[in-house]
């Protein structure tokens, strides 16, 4: 496994404010499909890679196999 910078690529962190802001209109994690929406990313694929690449960072965390299964660990400044 390669090592990771713990800094955020110019994607990922567009990636944590949609997910920061989405969570507070929403007042629930948001779903994969309205992450990818928001961002203007249609392939599951793509929107799944920054998810992992926020957990892997510490950002957030994944519980698997749930819908808006994401705990926001870290939070970003507007």
């Amino acid at each position: 496994m390669r090592h990771r910078s713990p800094e955020l690529t110019p994607r990922m962190l567009v990636c944590m404010q949609a997910v920061q802001r989405l969570a507070a209109e929403l007042g629930r994690m948001p779903y994969g499909r309205e992450i990818g929406d928001a961002i203007g990313i249609k392939g599951r694929g793509e929107i799944d890679r920054l998810l992992t690449g926020l957990a892997d960072r510490g950002f957030i965390t994944r519980a698997k196999f749930r819908k808006g299964g994401i705990t926001i660990l870290k939070r970003m400044k507007a």
